[in-house]
């Protein structure tokens, strides 16, 4: 997912960026990310903190353009924020307002306050309209861009409800501010429509799976001797055997037990 979302936040930047910069500070275009778990990545964070980060992936696609001037990306989003969270725990206040020189600040709230305010239809877009007036006040030079919040369920049909209540807000109010909306759901489901993790990704140990800490030889179970990836180098993946006998499984071939597993086996 992290790199799918960035892929998207590198769209609307493309667009929107001007070709001199607009408060540029050290030298660099400075984007500020704001928003939920969604922004922040928690799960990728957590799992493997020294891998690239969707602020990271960003600033590297947006290097590989070539005829960009040099970014800088600043994540500040934070699992389980909403938008009143933000402004009333006094967290805006220490680590937004006082950020120097901000030129875009991308906005993605929504998916946490529909779940924790109430009468969100109606405190919703009041939230939005307060944070994106203390943004105006405290970064005047700042491109403010609200963004719609994607899927987050497999199950699109069921999931489509919830969205659309909450980007319809977002959408709003980003009309009634005159700002363009970043409209990223649409993409995302129409992605997702084709299988559940067609737009993400998850990081799994490989000792962490059960069919592989119940088939596989101890070797080849252990994340540090991974057959698919080795730190510091590319996923290997294993050949394919064209045989419909498969090969007897031994250790020198780990991947012949795994391929032996039916598909719809469980733990």
């Amino acid at each position: 997912m992290t790199k799918t979302i960035a892929a998207l936040f590198l769209a609307a930047l493309m667009l929107a960026m001007p070709a001199a910069s607009r408060a540029e500070h050290d030298g660099k275009i400075q984007v500020l990310l704001l928003g939920d778990s969604t922004t922040e990545g928690s799960i990728p964070r957590k799992l493997a903190p020294k891998e690239p980060q969707l602020e990271d992936v960003i600033r590297v696609l947006l290097a590989a353009e070539g005829d960009l001037p040099p970014v800088n990306v600043i994540n500040l989003g934070l699992s389980g924020e909403f938008i009143r969270g933000l402004l009333d725990s006094g967290r805006y206040d220490k680590a937004v307002a006082k950020l120097p020189g901000i030129d875009y600040v991308l906005v993605r709230y929504g998916l946490n306050d529909v779940a924790k305010v109430k009468d969100f239809d109606a405190a919703f877009p009041k939230d939005f309209h307060e944070l994106l007036a203390r943004l105006r006040k405290d970064h005047p030079a700042a491109m403010l861009i609200p963004m719609t919040v994607i899927p987050m369920s497999a199950d699109l049909k069921a999931d489509a409800p919830r969205a659309k209540r909450i980007n319809d807000l977002v959408r709003r109010v980003a009309a009634e501010e005159k700002l363009a909306c970043f409209d990223i759901y649409p993409r995302y489901a129409a992605e997702q429509a084709r299988g559940p993790n067609m737009l993400n990704y998850r990081r799994f140990p490989l000792a962490k799976i059960c069919f592989a800490r119940r088939v596989m030889p101890p070797v080849a179970a252990s994340p540090r001797h991974c057959p698919l990836r080795q730190a510091g180098s590319p996923p290997k993946v294993p050949p394919t055997r064209h045989s419909d006998t498969p090969a007897p499984p031994t250790r020198q071939d780990p991947w012949a037990l795994c391929r032996r597993v039916p598909r719809r086996s469980t733990c």
